[in-house]
C-alpha cells in the first residue's frame, strides 16, 4: 500500500509539473533598435530597448542610450521622441541642454514603459545639433520599432 501511495503521489506531482510547464507564459521577444544620423560635423548613435509581449503590441521605454561621435566639443544638443500614428501621437519627447559632450556615452531613463499597438506603427525620431564654430549643422533620423 505504501508503494501505491508513492506512485499516486509521483503521478500527481508529474501532472502538476506538466500543468505548470504549459501555463508558464512565454517570455517577450526583446530587441534593441539602433537609430543614428550623421553630418560633416558629427554623428549621433542611439539605441533603444523594447519587447514584443504579443504579436500585436510593443513595449518601449525605461532606458535610452546615445553617443555623439566625431565631435569632441561639449555643447552638442540631442532630441528624442517616441511617436506613433504617423506622428499624431507623441508618447514621449526629450531635449537635452546645450551640454552633450562628444565621445561620451550617455545612459538615461524615460521614466516609464509605453505599451503601443504595432498597428499604430511606433517609431523613434532622433535629432542632433553639432557644436562647431559658426552655424551648427544638424541631422535627423527615424526608426520604426517592432514592425
Amino acid at each position: 500500500m505504501k508503494a501505491t501511495k508513492r506512485i499516486a503521489t509521483l503521478t500527481g506531482a508529474a501532472a502538476l509539473g506538466a500543468t505548470l510547464l504549459v501555463s508558464v507564459p512565454q517570455t517577450a521577444d526583446a530587441a534593441t533598435k539602433s537609430v543614428g544620423c550623421n553630418r560633416n560635423a558629427g554623428s549621433l548613435s542611439t539605441w533603444w530597448h523594447y519587447t514584443k509581449p504579443s504579436r500585436s503590441t510593443v513595449k518601449v521605454g525605461k532606458q535610452l542610450n546615445y553617443k555623439v561621435w566625431n565631435n569632441s566639443r561639449a555643447h552638442n544638443n540631442v532630441y528624442f521622441a517616441l511617436r506613433s500614428n504617423g506622428g499624431d501621437t507623441k508618447h514621449w519627447t526629450w531635449t537635452s541642454h546645450d551640454n552633450i559632450k562628444g565621445g561620451v556615452p550617455y545612459y538615461g531613463s524615460i521614466g516609464r514603459i509605453y505599451t503601443i499597438p504595432i498597428s499604430h506603427r511606433p517609431y523613434v525620431k532622433v535629432h542632433a545639433t553639432f557644436d562647431v564654430p559658426g552655424r551648427d549643422p544638424s541631422c535627423t533620423a527615424y526608426g520604426h520599432i517592432g514592425w
